[in-house]
């Protein structure tokens, strides 16, 4: 059974950004480190973080108001009453969740949730403000100016950053885990001399392990618009986005849409059957990194054959999270752009980009360090056939590992720049807590004289849920 779930804070009139307590005047708007502040008689507020339900005693699925099913025929325009004179108000929800009266000039704001995905259930606001996001972003860019595509450096201006709040989708499941394999615990290495060469062998035990526990995890956070989902790196560098989680999801607050003044914002498009699948497998995710935590004692590895959560509650909401952003659209000769960003997390500061390369500059610098190493490598190499030193010998093998320079300093080079790699570690980051942990152990053999340094098969680093 599916329970509508409806997150709103019920002390949410001391939380109001609908009009301000001291004089109730609609004209108020969130400023960053500041607070709720009322544009006529300057009074400032705090709001109040929205209550969070304790996830360890979830029971059945639960579906927040703003998560439930998009309605895709539901109309982008609705009409509102005034509620100071009465006149009636059209709000196109694709462009703002505001709107004035054009007859006294009351601010009238889509607060409820409406059936087109627009309105979260939570919104999570900037606490870092323009001035600070343009100093981290431009200290950001001018360490990786010198290779930057002529065509970013002549336009980065950190001005035209912008301040967004994007769609995700908060889980939090009650489940209990369980996880059985093998792992290999190491008793002996030694050498073994074959001929002229020597070879290393490895004893070990093998123990047949299985772990469970209760997990509670709070607010998995996934994105809920089908376009940042999308995390090929060839395509695109959205995982620059993805890459500033987590944020600081304890802090966010029943959606108001006066949270958005100033800033952009974009409407999910996902449902929670579009994401379950994903959210199922970072949870398996989750509770292999926690049973890893209690296996340190296998250190040639752990096979584990059976991961799974058996999920006894689940709480599922919208929210809108905060990013300051720049972005510049690259164009490649294939005739197709490619979109880069660089993104700062409004809260926490954290700061990932992915900034466009001149990769002629980096090609041709790689080319001339791969040919001086060269010339350093041919150097030694006929020191060492006419002086057959050990110290000779050494240095040619020293500039030899030098021919592999060029490449080397490209791949650190665009790594750098572009950053590829960057995810949110969601198995380590995310919040949750284990509870009554049970742990078997049992010693079913030995491996006496392997060559090999580590277990055959171990796989305790798996990722099922990473894109």
């Amino acid at each position: 059974m599916v329970e509508e779930l409806n997150p709103q804070n019920p002390h949410a009139d001391t939380n109001t950004l609908d009009k301000c307590p001291n004089c109730g005047a609609t004209d108020v708007k969130f400023i960053p480190g500041e607070g709720i502040v009322c544009s006529y008689c300057h009074h400032t507020w705090q709001p109040v973080y929205a209550n969070d339900e304790d996830v360890a005693s979830l029971s059945g699925i639960h579906i927040a108001e703003g998560a439930q099913e998009i309605n895709q025929e539901a109309s982008t325009i609705i009409t509102m009453k005034c509620s100071a004179c009465g006149a009636e108000v059209s709000v196109d929800t694709s462009e703002s969740l505001q709107a004035r009266c054009h007859w006294c000039r009351h601010t009238l704001s889509v607060n409820d949730q409406i059936p087109n995905g627009a309105v979260p259930d939570y919104i999570l606001p900037f606490e870092l403000n323009k001035q600070t996001a343009q100093s981290n972003i431009e200290a950001y860019v001018n360490k990786r100016k010198f290779y930057a595509n002529p065509q970013f450096k002549a336009e980065f201006s950190s001005e035209n950053i912008m301040g967004v709040y994007f769609p995700y989708m908060l889980a939090d499941i009650n489940g209990q885990a369980f996880l059985s394999g093998q792992g290999e615990h190491k008793t002996r290495s030694y050498t073994v001399k074959v001929g002229k060469n020597e070879r290393r062998y490895y004893d070990a035990d093998v123990y047949d392990i299985s772990r469970s526990f209760d997990l509670a995890v709070d607010d998995l956070t996934i994105e809920s618009s089908t376009e940042h989902m999308n995390l090929d790196r060839k395509a695109n560098s959205n995982n620059i986005i993805n890459a500033i989680l987590p944020f600081p999801t304890k802090q966010k607050q029943p959606f108001k849409a006066a949270y958005l003044k100033g800033f952009n914002s974009e409407k999910r498009d996902a449902n929670v059957g579009h994401v379950r699948e994903l959210v199922e497998k970072q949870t398996r995710d989750i509770a292999r990194a926690k049973a890893n935590e209690t296996t340190k004692f296998y250190d040639r590895g752990v096979r584990w054959d059976e991961v799974n959560v058996q999920t006894k509650g689940e709480s599922w909401a919208t929210a809108f999270l905060p990013v300051w952003l720049y972005s510049f659209l690259e164009q490649r000769k294939n005739g197709n752009g490619f979109l880069h960003y660089v993104a700062l997390n409004a809260c926490t500061g954290e700061i990932v980009g992915s900034v466009p390369i001149n990769k002629k500059k980096l090609f041709l610098v790689s080319f001339l360090i791969g040919l001086l190493s060269l010339a350093c490598a041919v150097s030694a190499f006929l020191l060492t056939v006419s002086a057959a030193s050990v110290e000779h010998r050494n240095k040619a093998i020293f500039w030899f590992l030098l021919l592999v320079a060029g490449p080397l300093y490209y791949f650190i080079i665009y790594s750098r720049y572009r950053n590829q790699s960057k995810r949110h570690t969601y198995e380590k980051e995310t919040i949750c807590a284990v509870s009554n942990l049970q742990q078997t152990d049992h010693r079913v053999s030995s491996i006496k004289g392997t060559s090999s340094s580590t277990m055959h098969g171990a796989n305790a680093g798996r990722l099922e849920g990473q894109r």
